[in-house]
């Protein structure tokens, strides 16, 4: 029954003070979550969290406990945690039903953790669905996310919510190898209609024992390898992963025992360099992606492919409907390097040729067209051009 203006009920004055309260409170049950998480594994503790929080991270993996849930929650920080007990022979059902119990509806909660690495560690699909199947029963309906090493391998696991790929390069081989995995596993994603949210690495395998390493596919190729990645390294990695079509990101680690970030200030710093760096083009990481080519064209190429056999340089368009301060609404085109070498390219489109576009966070321009080519891309370079003139078409011009 449908109640006229003069029907509806009517709040009194002393009511309308618990009304507002109850709006404030309302509004403050779960942390405001950025669009495009970015999250950490091993934060360390709870005391690292505001650390976390400030660089422009929103979520960490953590245990399933309730003080964990409460200091994330405080500092606008959501959690990816295992329910009680990991996918594999000795999951205990009991404990997933306790840690559903415990923060099953916590607002911090960003999903359940089901498996890490499953295949590279022997770990069943149906090890996984049993995992997944006791979270269900114990009442929460929060996404379940899975990581793998290798992208083709999240096929097995594509009944969960949330898709993960981490492969960690440096030290092992080329960045090209990450990429595979990136671009396999969001193949996966969209087959199965999932998010994906590749893992970064974020440390130095030299830390860790033989063991560890040659699951991982092998031992460092000796001490100039064995490093941290670089800045450029950092940002090829996080833009390529966004090219590809990343729905978030993730990096390994913090502080897992072995490999400790205060004790590496300047990996620090260029990591959450990068971090703040997406936070400020963050309008580019949630654009729409077109399926439109960009005519891209070599100087020489003979160097099309990188070491994995896959385009040496990424490039697509995007898409900004909302804006910030730093990016406007409009096209935009992003091209990452993901090799050790320059690279001299151009957009070929005949029908872009002869405009003038902003080399966005350079001040400076560039031309499409005329046989111009960009600027060099320097090693593991980025390169974003844009806005594009609202005139130019998207679909490529006819033969």
């Amino acid at each position: 029954m449908t109640r006229s203006r003069s029907q509806r009920p009517r709040l009194s004055r002393r009511m309308l003070p618990l009304v507002l309260l109850g709006l404030v409170v309302a509004g403050c049950r779960s942390p405001a979550p950025h669009p495009f998480p970015i999250g950490i594994y091993a934060p360390g503790g709870a005391g690292n969290l505001p650390r976390l929080a400030e660089a422009g991270f929103d979520v960490v993996a953590g245990p399933a406990s309730r003080p964990f849930f409460d200091a994330a929650h405080a500092a606008r920080i959501r959690v990816l945690a295992v329910p009680g007990s990991a996918a594999g022979p000795a999951f205990d059902s009991r404990a997933a039903r306790t840690a559903v119990a415990n923060v099953g509806n916590h607002p911090a909660l960003w999903a359940w953790y089901l498996a890490d690495e499953p295949d590279l560690h022997g770990i069943s699909a149906s090890d996984v669905r049993r995992v997944q199947s006791a979270v269900r029963r114990a009442g929460s309906l929060r996404p379940t996310a899975v990581t793998t090493w290798h992208g083709t391998a999240l096929a097995r696991f594509a009944g969960t919510d949330i898709l993960m790929v981490d492969h960690y390069p440096v030290g092992l081989g080329p960045i090209a190898a990450f990429f595979k995995e990136v671009r396999s596993g969001r193949a996966v994603a969209d087959a199965a209609r999932r998010k994906f949210v590749p893992v970064l690495q974020a440390m130095d395998w030299s830390v860790y024992p033989p063991e560890i390493r040659g699951l991982a596919g092998g031992e460092p190729a000796g001490s100039a390898a064995s490093r941290a990645p670089s800045l450029a390294e950092f940002r090829c990695m996080a833009w390529g992963a966004r090219v590809l079509g990343a729905d978030g990101l993730f990096f390994y680690c913090y502080d897992d025992g072995r490999w400790r970030m205060p004790e590496h200030p300047g990996t620090w710093q260029d990591l959450v360099r990068v971090v703040r760096e997406i936070r400020d083009l963050e309008p580019l990481f949630l654009a729409r992606q077109p399926r439109v080519p960009v005519g891209l064209e070599w100087f020489e190429p003979g160097r099309r492919l990188n070491e994995a056999l896959e385009s040496s340089v990424l490039a697509t368009l995007l898409e900004v409907d909302r804006g910030n301060g730093t990016v406007k609404p409009g096209r935009y085109v992003v091209l990452v390097n993901t090799t050790a070498e320059d690279h001299l390219v151009r957009l070929g489109r005949a029908d872009w040729r002869g405009v003038e576009v902003p080399w966005l966070g350079t001040g400076k321009s560039v031309h499409l067209g005329d046989g111009q080519w960009l600027d060099p891309l320097p090693p593991y370079g980025v390169m974003i051009l844009g806005p594009l003139p609202a005139e130019l078409p998207l679909e490529p011009a006819a033969e």
